[in-house]
């Protein structure tokens, strides 16, 4: 098998379209990592629209970064198996991811708790439209959400 370097460069991947350099990704890592306290922050008040239209913009935002991050870094591991450091930013954001997922494990059972009328009104109001089918989900799945008691167990 040939070694990366033998490879033309039309064959290669361009991940510079991604990040142009390594700072411009570890500063979407501390974007993403800095968000943890903000999303935990966000308990006790997700009940109104523009609250939770500002929560799930910035977990769209969120989400979009990560994705991004992700892509890069398996791009950039899979270019050399033999580099270890891609594979310990991957650890690194899988950590943080963990600990996003866990500051947010209070988000559906408190949405749910605002009582389905209130969030079939949001899946209907026009500026909550990019969010109306993880809404109606959200309420599909009501009888299978865990509550925060029972989620913290």
């Amino acid at each position: 098998m040939k070694k990366r370097n033998q490879i033309q460069e039309q064959y290669k991947w361009k991940t510079s379209d991604i990040y142009a350099n390594e700072d411009d990704l570890l500063k979407d890592i501390d974007y993403i990592k800095s968000h943890i306290e903000i999303i935990a922050s966000y308990k006790g008040k997700l009940n109104n629209k523009n609250t939770i239209l500002e929560f799930f913009d910035m977990e769209e935002k969120l989400d979009m970064i990560g994705e991004k991050v992700g892509a890069y870094l398996y791009l950039k591991h899979s270019e050399n198996l033999e580099t270890q450091k891609y594979v310990q930013l991957l650890n690194t954001v899988q950590s943080i991811e963990t600990n996003l997922s866990v500051a947010g494990s209070y988000v559906q059972s408190e949405l749910l708790n605002n009582g389905v009328e209130f969030l079939n009104e949001l899946a209907s109001d026009k500026d909550m439209a990019n969010y109306k089918l993880d809404i109606l989900e959200l309420v599909r799945n009501k009888p299978h959400v865990l509550s925060e008691v029972e989620n913290k167990v």
